[in-house]
């Protein structure tokens, strides 16, 4: 029986499903249906020839072509009807969060009308369609993409995302970020008496981080460029008119141009603030662990939402420890890719009497190794802090919170005495963290992820300056340079459905 896929396009993400989509052709009878994000890729998918899509959707213009005023009892009614709650949805897209607004500050009637538009029709098209399920990259990325995913969920359609395990190049094709697959196997594997516990320590850590993956990525999606280059790189994208979809609501070039010289003023300005009262040395105190997250991210918007305020968290910390540690609270490297934070924002960090705010550059493996606690929000420094032996608190979900070395803080209230009970009554278990390692080995898949859309970030610059069919060629490439990959990928979603 033929099976119908609903695959989310959406610039160098899109390009992996579709890879992933024609393999699965040669592996089961599908029918596709494709939903597009940019315009440029309309085109690159309507003059490809490698896979028939029924339907291809430019979502984009389903808001573009209505201006009305939201329909408030529309939006009400879904609200009830799917269990939705569309501000908690809007509060996930980075364009609309203040510190985001420098083009276009959004109004509650701008945001709920493409809400309702988005709604209307991803609605009408999976009541329509009825696929049996959807193809995306993890859900959060954007608007739209989290919106689809929480109307698929009510509607009981399944949404197949790559989900990383934390680990390189190692990821677990699930419904959701939180990989429940993986909590499932570890109590199978706990009960099982016939177990063989592994020993694991800091170097397998070391080196299957997922840091270096990411370093690199960020390396070609943000630019390890000089000042020159990204001036060319800017002036070709100022010479292109922008779509007119909602994240370039307000763009004039007169506005990108000031947005640009502000943003390299702001990040030489802050950088110079961190070399100067950023401690880049581990002082010899006991101390309590705080690594800062990327921010904004989107999952984190998406999956986390009342755990973004880092500040309030890092103020609760400071006031729930025990009177001889102090907390120490290191910047993400990945934060430069975001023009770091906010003067403001570093100034309030080092003013809490029992805080010290560490360099982007000190080690993490060192801060983790020195650390007597690691609190996060639900990054993977607390799955690295297991390998060595610390215990962990998390405040949002994380597959590994499933161990009894990772406590999870459910009322902030509750924050000294979990605090207290992770450095005063901690036990590690090998056993546990052996039974988490093999639940993650049944269930994952080793591929060049990061290597693959290094290149689809290439690809999408190759689309918007060279045009489609050179765009097309160097797709074709990347999927024979990666056959394996995406022969591997594509097995893993079939063995799901």
């Amino acid at each position: 029986m033929t099976k119908k896929v609903l695959v989310w396009l959406d610039g160098p993400y899109g390009y992996l499903h579709y890879g992933i989509s024609r393999y699965l052709s040669n592996l089961d009878d599908f029918e596709y249906y494709g939903m597009v994000s940019y315009q440029r890729d309309m085109k690159f998918y309507e003059q490809q020839n490698k896979l028939q899509f029924k339907e291809l959707h430019y979502y984009p213009k389903y808001y573009l072509e209505n201006s009305s005023k939201p329909d408030l009892e529309y939006l009400s009614k879904i609200e009830k009807e799917l269990g939705l709650n569309f501000w908690l949805i809007a509060s996930a897209e980075r364009t609309f969060l203040q510190e985001r607004n420098f083009f276009h500050s959004f109004t509650s009637d701008e945001i709920l009308s493409i809400m309702e538009s988005l709604t209307k029709f991803f609605h009408d098209f999976l009541t329509r369609i009825k696929p049996d399920f959807i193809l995306m990259q993890k859900t959060g990325e954007n608007l739209a993409n989290f919106l689809l995913y929480n109307i698929a969920k009510s509607m009981n359609i399944k949404t197949l995302m790559m989900v990383e395990t934390r680990l390189s190049n190692s990821f677990v094709i699930s419904d959701n970020l939180l990989v429940s697959v993986l909590k499932n196997d570890f109590n199978k594997i706990k009960n099982d008496s016939l177990h063989n516990v592994k020993e694991y320590g800091p170097e397998f850590i070391q080196k299957r981080t997922l840091y270096k993956d990411l370093k690199s990525y960020l390396e070609i999606e943000f630019g390890k460029a000089s000042l020159l280059q990204k001036l060319n790189r800017y002036s070709k994208r100022f010479n292109t008119n922008p779509e007119p979809i909602f994240y370039n609501r307000g763009k004039t070039k007169l506005k990108m141009l000031s947005w640009r010289w502000n943003q390299l003023f702001q990040l030489r300005k802050r950088q110079n603030f961190l070399e100067k009262y950023a401690l880049k040395n581990i002082p010899e105190k006991k101390f309590i662990y705080f690594p800062l997250p990327v921010q904004p991210e989107s999952q984190s918007y998406a999956w986390d939402p009342f755990h973004v305020n880092t500040i309030s968290i890092i103020e609760n910390i400071a006031k729930s420890i025990p009177s001889n540690y102090l907390l120490f609270v290191k910047e993400h490297p990945g934060q430069k890719a975001k023009n770091w934070r906010s003067i403001e924002i570093y100034e309030k960090i080092i003013a809490l009497p029992n805080v010290r705010l560490l360099h982007h550059n000190v080690n993490n493996y060192e801060m983790i190794s020195k650390s007597n606690l690691v609190i996060l929000i639900n990054n993977s420094s607390g799955l690295e802090a297991l390998f060595y032996k610390k215990p962990v608190i998390v405040f949002g979900d994380v597959f590994y919170d499933i161990t009894s070395m990772v406590k999870k803080v459910d009322k902030i209230e509750d924050l000294p005495s979990v605090i207290y009970d992770s450095l005063f009554s901690f036990k590690f278990s090998n056993d546990e963290l052996s039974f988490l390692m093999e639940s993650i080995e049944r269930n994952h898949i080793l591929v060049h992820y990061w290597d693959i859309m290094k290149q689809f970030i290439q690809l999408d610059s190759t689309l918007i300056h060279l045009g489609t069919e050179k765009a097309i060629i160097q797709f074709e490439k990347v999927f024979e340079q990666h056959d394996e990959d995406f022969s591997k990928i594509a097995s893993a979603y079939q063995k799901i459905l």
